[in-house]
């Protein structure tokens, strides 16, 4: 089976019956004495936003290399919700996707690999998947299948990539020559086959595939599965697990811990406070850098154009 059907098949296993959110959330009146006004706090600078992208954001071995990305069409599914709040999350995230001009599918007819899931019991359900169907996460590193299974959180991701050229083609792996290193199983989502391979990252041969500014690879996500735990989002709007989820699919992304310098929906779940309605400013100039231009561009370019995205969004507003 291949990784993609393996992913519908666990969101089809984890998918519990549907309960309903609402969209409203009640406003405090003005006239109210317990409303605390605060002064705005100074905009973040350029290397606060930077710093703020660089840590949100999973970069692999080499540390700069390029962030993950969609370049298959994208086709937004829901487990979990009744047929008018998952209808509503299917299309904000397509807003969201056609904004930055990511590639949709044909909506209706299409096979989901950017899929919702809201369960119950999350830990619970993937940790009995990790004991019973522990092949289905032989592809995740040691600290991915740890957030996946162990994490207590209220939402866990899954992603799945997969290397290939600049050009789109699928990254031949290297053999090894003298010393024989650890030999790993590899799934080729092109072909649905398996083999064993040498414990060596892909490489790319071509004439013009070599450049100081980009990579002769880049690393595509093809599927993608955001696991809400019901109990713990029912105090969420629609609104905000829509774009939580985006920032987390569309994007190679971790949540906040802790204070952050600019507001980020990755936030929506990190302690207490007021959290963000939608996708704030950084948000969009994250994605919006990250979908600008080649995909196979050195993270740290991409990480340092956020602000600069930020920047033209606001003038764009104005």
């Amino acid at each position: 089976m291949s990784s993609c059907r393996r992913i519908l098949a666990c969101a089809v296993l984890l998918a519990a019956p549907a309960f309903a959110s609402s969209l409203a959330a009640q406003q405090a009146s003005s006239t109210d004495p317990n409303i605390i006004v605060r002064g705005e706090r100074e905009p973040p600078t350029n290397e606060q936003i930077a710093a703020q992208a660089r840590n949100i954001s999973i970069i692999g071995s080499p540390l700069d290399n390029p962030l993950p990305r969609f370049e298959d069409r994208v086709c937004p599914g829901v487990q979990g919700l009744k047929g008018a709040d998952a209808a509503y999350i299917i299309q904000r995230v397509r807003q969201n996707a056609e904004r930055f001009k990511i590639r949709l599918a044909e909506d209706g007819t299409c096979q989901p690999n950017f899929i919702v899931a809201f369960v119950e019991d999350a830990q619970g359900q993937m940790s009995q998947l990790a004991r019973n169907q522990g092949y289905m996460l032989a592809g995740l590193s040691v600290d991915q299948r740890g957030e996946l299974v162990d994490a207590p959180g209220a939402a866990r991701v899954w992603t799945n990539t997969v290397m290939r050229t600049n050009t789109g083609a699928p990254a031949p792996h290297r053999r090894e020559t003298g010393n024989a290193p650890e030999r790993v199983l590899s799934y080729n989502p092109e072909t649905g086959e398996s083999s064993s391979i040498s414990g060596m990252p892909p490489e790319a041969r071509g004439n013009a595939s070599h450049s100081r500014i980009y990579f002769p690879l880049r690393e595509d996500i093809y599927s993608v599965l955001i696991i809400f735990d019901r109990d713990q989002v029912r105090d969420k709007t629609l609104l905000q697990l829509a774009d939580y989820a985006t920032m987390r699919g569309l994007a190679f992304t971790r949540e906040t811990r802790g204070e952050v310098s600019a507001d980020t929906i990755l936030s929506l779940f990190d302690g207490e406070g007021t959290k963000p309605e939608r996708l704030t400013a950084f948000d969009l100039g994250y994605l919006g850098s990250l979908y600008d231009g080649i995909p196979n561009m050195p993270a740290m370019s991409k990480i340092r154009n956020v602000g600069r995205h930020m920047e033209r969004q606001q003038a764009e507003r104005e």
